[in-house]
């Protein structure tokens, strides 16, 4: 209630102060109806009363404050007046009127200045707005119109009227088919009675329009309904975009998409996307390397699913480098899982890409298992020696170097037997090089026989080898060198002559190798057929 009372004293305080003025009149002085009232005619005091409220309901309308007060001041004058009827009218009242009159028509000049101030910096206003509307508008590179209900245009912007050969001016007044062929003309009418006739909008409409250079282009179009300050439609407004490169460039995307599906789905390699822990995309034969169908892979499994446990940190790792922008392309290879469970080995070159505005893994999955046994083939190939299928000299470097390391790092000892032919020419030259072959492969085979699995044989020349013996001391070196010695006396001896010297060195001396050789040269000077251990 309290809340209420200022605006009812605002909206009702002539009635109120009327009342009032009435209420203290006559309780103040001594009431005499005057004799012209008695009469039929209006006194003319109760007409300008009576014209003056009126005037007020009137002026009130306009919701000019200063001028309501004043018209209201001048009210309770007239009230005055007409009250003096009845008590007389001394001479202090005529001046109260007179003074109460001109407070009035001061407080409406003030007011009248005002509203006229009022309308002036409005109209500057909408001046402002409409040429800051015709800027903004004509410098939009879209097209903006505005049509009436006959569908002629009432404002267009500078690039409609651009796509239309002419000027702004000269477009106010005409139709769509001024400037389009008929049929396209006709189209647009429609769409502008629908949005007219419904109420509704049209939103990003693609229509094919032939403007001014003659030349089909697409255009989006949007139309909505233009309302007037009742809220009944006056016509339409629409906004166009010339969208024909976006079109050209779709229809590019599309037909990239066309040939990277060709590509990739007759592609023999695996293709893949991964984003959120699961496969996007893949292509058939990706699908096929795993053995599963595409659509039990996208959207369902991830690559996880399809890694053996044992590499899934290998996997993991790398996946979290492309995903965190450590590496935007990465190549490694890993044991996978096929559906049925066999275990193959799988090769990878991935990129981190931008997949729907995220981050997303792209790449290329290749089985590599017959790769991998044609790889070792060949590695063994070149480790070996072709015709005793002990490993070459080559190799023997490499894991001298190895052993050597480890025993200065580790102290782990190992041995050496440095072993050559005894009366090898000879037979050579009795029986034949193809004999003589044959021969070196038995001697080959006695080798990789004596040998424990940590151990290994090299044939390092013509009739020399050498054998590895890991975790081993020159003492117990020479007993595997015994063994060797004795079977090849007995196997050959009693008919090609041939035994064998061997030279046995351990990695506490200072270049075994060395050593071992010596050795063997030893074992040859004191008689051939015989073990020689170095000091």
């Amino acid at each position: 209630m309290k809340d209420k009372l200022p605006d009812i004293l605002r909206k009702y305080w002539l009635p109120i102060v009327l009342w009032a003025i009435a209420l203290i009149w006559f309780t103040s002085f001594s009431v005499q109806i005057p004799e012209r009232w008695i009469t039929p005619q209006l006194p003319k005091e109760e007409a300008y009363f009576l014209a003056s409220v009126v005037g007020y309901l009137i002026i009130r309308r306009l919701k000019i404050r200063r001028i309501e007060v004043g018209w209201g001041i001048i009210t309770t004058g007239f009230l005055i007046d007409l009250l003096s009827e009845f008590t007389g009218e001394p001479e202090i009242i005529t001046n109260l009127i007179g003074i109460i009159m001109v407070a009035g028509l001061i407080f409406m000049a003030r007011g009248f200045y005002q509203f006229v101030l009022f309308q002036k910096k409005q109209q500057d206003i909408i001046r402002a707005e409409r040429d800051l509307l015709q800027t903004l508008i004509d410098n939009i590179p879209d097209y903006i119109y505005f049509k009436d209900m006959k569908n002629r245009f009432v404002r267009v912007n500078k690039a409609r009227a651009r796509i239309a050969g002419t000027t702004p001016e000269k477009m106010i007044g005409k139709t769509n088919f001024d400037f389009f062929p008929h049929e396209e003309a006709k189209r647009t009418f429609a769409d502008d009675d629908y949005v007219k006739k419904t109420g509704k909008p049209i939103v990003d409409k693609i229509e094919e329009l032939t403007l001014i250079d003659g030349k089909k282009h697409w255009v989006s179009v949007t139309k909505i309904p233009w309302y007037d300050h009742e809220g009944k439609i006056r016509g339409t407004i629409g906004v166009s975009r010339d969208i024909t490169e976006r079109r050209m460039m779709e229809e590019k995307l599309r037909e990239a998409e066309k040939t990277f599906r060709i590509l990739t789905e007759n592609c023999p390699v695996g293709i893949y996307l991964f984003q959120d822990n699961v496969f996007k995309y893949v292509n058939p034969a990706f699908a096929r390397i795993f053995g599963y169908n595409i659509h039990e892979l996208v959207g369902k499994k991830g690559p996880r699913d399809l890694t053996y446990p044992d590499d899934w940190s290998i996997v993991e790792k790398n996946i979290k480098d492309r995903l965190t922008g450590k590496a935007d392309f990465v190549h490694y290879t890993f044991r996978g899982m096929r559906r049925e469970g066999e275990i193959f080995d799988a090769e990878v070159f991935g990129s981190r890409v931008i997949h729907q505005g995220r981050p997303a893994i792209m790449g290329t999955l290749l089985d590599i298992t017959e790769r991998k046994k044609y790889e070792k083939m060949l590695q063994e190939l070149a480790r070996k020696d072709h015709l005793t299928g002990l490993f070459n000299d080559r190799y023997f470097y490499e894991k001298m170097k190895e052993q050597i390391n480890r025993f200065k790092r580790y102290k782990e000892i190992f041995s050496l037997l440095y072993i050559d032919i005894d009366g090898f020419k000879s037979c050579n030259d009795k029986y034949g090089h193809l004999e003589g072959d044959r021969i070196l492969k038995h001697i080959g085979k006695v080798l990789k026989d004596s040998l424990r699995k940590m151990d290994s044989a090299y044939r390092v020349g013509g009739e020399e080898f050498v054998i590895m013996l890991p975790h081993t001391s020159k003492e117990e070196a020479k007993n595997v060198a015994e063994r060797i010695r004795e079977v090849v006396h007995q196997l050959f001896y009693h008919k090609y002559q041939i035994t064998v010297s061997i030279g046995v060195a351990d990695s506490t001396s200072d270049n075994i190798l060395q050593e071992a050789d010596q050795a063997m040269y030893r074992a040859k000077k004191n008689g051939k057929n015989r073990v020689w251990v170095a000091h």
